[in-house]
């Protein structure tokens, strides 16, 4: 039987002023009442997140290992594109040791997309374009609009490998009240980058279960995009009708629907055994 502790979460949410020539914001508190899941440990948990393109299948086994499918897009095939570890604690935070994929740096407001583990390596150029950065321009703080073209483009990229690693401001940082970042955030942001690099226990991704009404879904801590708000996550199941699934999260379907989408066969592919 799953035990399951309330919790109450107080977001604030910025919300543009209307009818206004210069950039208006007011903040409205909102409660949203959810409950963390503890996953059962006798039978395997399934979810399924869908991208636009793609359908991907995650599944949690009972003897802690894991791995996700990727159902692509037009029936040109199925795939397992991810495989690990996983353990949930105490307060409810699963994570997943994987054998590729690598969390975010988080230090706000900003966010490192380092994606794979392969990338960990790249992590200190990165650092270096900022310290660069910060000898060149001797001010405090800078407008943004100064320095980058667009606030939500790349502050910082370095195009090596595979998956490029980008810095960029936080999705979950209400963009248009961030006119300045400071060089105390950007300090800060190279301080984490060298913790992360120290430390791989940072480098796991971390994600709580959660249940909003009728839905399970995984809440993602330190990865993934849109499934890092919340917010915006119980704002979406508000909208949505009874076990309808929405973009870039993860939902808990049954196994029977688990085994029978990622068992269809395709002309150019064979069925996942």
């Amino acid at each position: 039987m799953k035990k399951i502790a309330a919790l109450a979460f107080i977001c604030s949410l910025a919300v543009m002023g209307s009818g206004c020539s210069t950039l208006g914001h007011r903040t409205l508190q909102t409660k949203i009442s959810a409950t963390k899941v503890f996953l059962p440990k006798d039978r395997a948990s399934h979810f399924r997140s869908l991208d636009g393109h793609n359908a991907s299948y995650l599944e949690l086994r009972r003897d802690g290992s894991y791995r996700e499918i990727t159902r692509l897009h037009l029936g040109v095939g199925v795939r397992i594109t991810e495989e690990g570890s996983w353990t949930q604690d105490a307060s409810g935070v699963v994570t997943f040791v994987s054998k590729a994929r690598c969390a975010h740096i988080i230090s706000s407001p900003f966010v490192v997309y380092v994606i794979m583990r392969e990338n960990v390596k790249r992590v200190p150029k990165l650092r270096q374009q900022i310290i660069d950065f910060l000898r060149k321009n001797k001010t405090d703080r800078f407008r943004i609009s100064d320095y980058w073209e667009h606030r939500w483009d790349e502050l910082f990229i370095l195009l090596e490998g595979d998956h490029p690693i980008r810095a960029k401001l936080d999705y979950l940082v209400e963009l248009r009240q961030r006119e300045f970042v400071t060089r105390e955030e950007l300090q800060k942001l190279v301080s984490s980058m060298d913790e992360f690099v120290r430390n791989p226990s940072l480098q796991n991704c971390k994600a709580m279960p959660m249940k909003y009404k009728d839905r399970t879904f995984l809440w993602t801590l330190n990865y993934g995009v849109f499934s890092r708000n919340l917010p915006k996550i119980c704002q979406n199941i508000d909208r949505s009708k009874p076990g309808e699934g929405f973009l870039w999260c993860d939902f808990l379907i049954p196994e029977h629907e688990f085994k029978q989408e990622v068992a269809k066969p395709f002309p150019s592919s064979p069925a996942l055994k």
